[in-house]
């Protein structure tokens, strides 16, 4: 699980930073799967924080955290790249294959 989920943010995290856009991404979902994996890790240190407890969690830990930093980035580029694309003319979208990209 933790491989295709990784797998899948690092060539969307790729393709937002060729096309210079986040174009059709939802900042909303991406700020929920960010508290999603927060919560879950902060669930786990709530309930103990005792050694024998963490270590045999270490897996999801590492997953959730993986997760948390990597959704983290996409947020970073939708706030990055909506700011930087104010300031282009629209015309731009009018471009032959503008938004018929590939997901690669």
């Amino acid at each position: 699980m933790t491989c295709s989920y990784v797998g899948s943010r690092i060539p969307q995290l790729v393709k937002n930073y060729r096309r210079g856009t986040t174009t059709g991404l939802s900042l909303p979902m991406f700020v929920l799967l960010v508290l999603g994996s927060t919560t879950y890790i902060a669930s786990i240190f709530v309930r103990s924080t005792a050694k024998e407890f963490v270590v045999p969690k270490l897996p999801w830990l590492l997953e959730a955290l993986g997760s948390a930093v990597l959704d983290f980035c996409i947020v970073c580029q939708v706030l990055y790249f909506r700011k930087k694309n104010l300031n282009q003319p629209a015309a731009a979208a009018l471009l032959p294959g503008a938004g018929t990209d590939s997901l690669l």
